[in-house]
This record gives C-alpha cells, sequence and structure tokens, in this order.
C-alpha cells in the first residue's frame, strides 16, 4: 500500500477524526503535487487501535520503529523506486 501510514498518538480534547481528517488533506494535497496528479490520495476510513496499557503501547512503539528501519532499508537498496512522503510510508521492497 504506498499510503499507509502507521502512527502513534495520545489523543485528548481533539477528536481522532478531527486530527486524522486534517492530517489528510495537508498530505495528500502535498502528494498530489508531487506527484502531479489529481484525486483522491487517502482511502476514507482509517484503522485505530486502543492502548489498553504501557505494555500494549511499547510493543506498538517498537513495531513501528521495525517498520520505518525495514522501509529505511528498501528505500536505500531501491534508489529511485519511488517517492517517500513521510514518516512510517510502506515500501514494498
Amino acid at each position: 500500500m504506498p499510503n499507509h501510514v502507521r502512527v502513534l498518538l495520545k489523543v485528548d480534547a481533539t477528536p481522532m477524526a478531527e486530527i486524522l481528517e486534517s492530517w489528510k488533506k495537508h498530505t495528500a494535497r502535498k502528494a498530489n503535487h508531487l506527484l502531479n496528479r489529481r484525486g483522491e490520495f487517502w482511502q476514507l476510513d482509517y484503522w485505530d487501535t486502543y492502548m489498553r496499557d504501557n505494555e500494549h503501547e511499547l510493543e506498538t512503539r517498537h513495531y513501528i520503529e521495525a517498520i520505518r528501519r525495514e522501509q529505511a532499508w528498501c528505500s536505500t537498496r531501491k534508489r529511485g523506486g519511488g517517492v517517500a512522503l513521510g514518516l512510517g510510508m510502506s515500501l514494498e521492497c
């Protein structure tokens, strides 16, 4: 999935849906500009997971960091093989 992002965040007063809507709007505009295209960029919905406790949060953080390391390795191998638009973006290697 070229437009897949993993994010770990704490939501306080602002609803998560509002935060994600803002992120999607701004990143889609920039991504479409970089890719010289128009139209939908992100899926309409998103997947969220409630962090049960500190251990669950730590496991999730380690998982996200491992994915980022793997993606950095893949993008180094595939110079010119895609456009990196942000942290946590999935790259097929």
